[in-house]
């Protein structure tokens, strides 16, 4: 049985849209399985003004534990191994070489960056996350929300999502939910506690429309190709919905606009506040 090694050292949401190439390289290779190294000391990139989840380091324990359970329930994944970089297989497909500097990696559509990097035919408009049949989660929330501390467009209020009569719920740290709470108060919103990576694949899979910004949870929803909308961050646009329903906002207006679509409702909003990013373009559209 022909296998490959690959190594990647995250983050996490770059190895979930790395699969479509993955699975490429599978078929290039005619191999019948992955062994994924993921290094445990390998030190962040991330620019100090930007807030990474893993601080110093690129993968944590704790998040090697959350991301591994859904790992391992894609069948192109024969092992999941955790380790220091010195102890990785030097034979290993190096998947962190998008960030060597040939790739510009803070704009384009992140499944691109490995197809370029190792020439690769992949087609990210389908679906390319598995979640088990048997292990369905209970339908609870229309909406799903996911917003991370990082890219985040301040100028959206999601208290507009008050005037629609769904059951909304959020997955993401207690931390990132307090903040969030505190933001929109006439939101009636609900905390999911989640134990893994999987559990909220579940979760989302199984929402009317799922809406973040760009984040790890934002990555599964487009591995999903459930319905989704991002909270654009036009400073750093590297994370471009493709496939199946989805859009993207930078104004709480646009926001409202594709959840009209999305979910057949007249929700109005006269709200036409400017992205707090805004880097000065004489030309904004009046209908965002």
């Amino acid at each position: 049985m022909k296998k490959i090694k690959i190594k990647h050292s995250g983050l996490m949401g770059d190895i979930i849209y790395s699969i479509p190439t993955m699975k490429s390289l599978m078929k290039k290779l005619n191999c019948t399985g992955i062994d994924l190294w993921i290094p445990n000391d390998k030190k962040s990139n991330s620019i100090s003004e930007v807030k990474h989840i893993g601080g110093s380091l690129m993968f944590t324990d704790d998040m090697f534990d959350f991301i591994k359970p859904l790992l391992l329930a894609q069948e192109i994944f024969d092992e999941i191994n955790y380790t220091s970089e010195l102890e990785i297989p030097k034979d290993c497909i190096d998947f962190d070489s998008i960030r060597y500097g040939l790739i510009n990696t803070s704009s384009g559509h992140i499944p691109n960056y490995y197809s370029k990097a190792f020439g690769t035919l992949i087609d990210s408009t389908k679906r390319w996350l598995e979640i088990p049949k048997e292990s369905a989660h209970k339908k609870e929330y229309q909406i799903i929300i996911g917003r991370s501390t990082r890219y985040v467009n301040s100028s959206i209020n999601y208290d507009e999502l008050s005037k629609l009569e769904y059951k909304i719920g959020f997955i993401g740290t207690k931390k990132e939910f307090k903040i969030f709470q505190s933001e929109f108060v006439n939101l009636e919103i609900e905390h999911i506690n989640t134990e893994n990576s999987l559990e909220v694949a579940k979760i989302i899979n199984n929402c009317q429309v799922y809406i973040g910004n760009q984040s790890f949870f934002f990555s599964i929803a487009e591995g999903l190709k459930v319905p989704r909308l991002i909270e654009s961050f036009e400073l750093v646009p590297n994370v471009i919905p493709t496939g199946g329903i989805c859009g993207q906002f930078i104004t709480t207006k646009g926001l409202c606009m594709l959840i009209n679509s999305i979910l057949d409702t007249r929700m109005e909003c006269i709200e036409n506040k400017k992205p707090s990013y805004h880097l000065n373009n004489p030309f904004i559209p009046t209908f965002i």
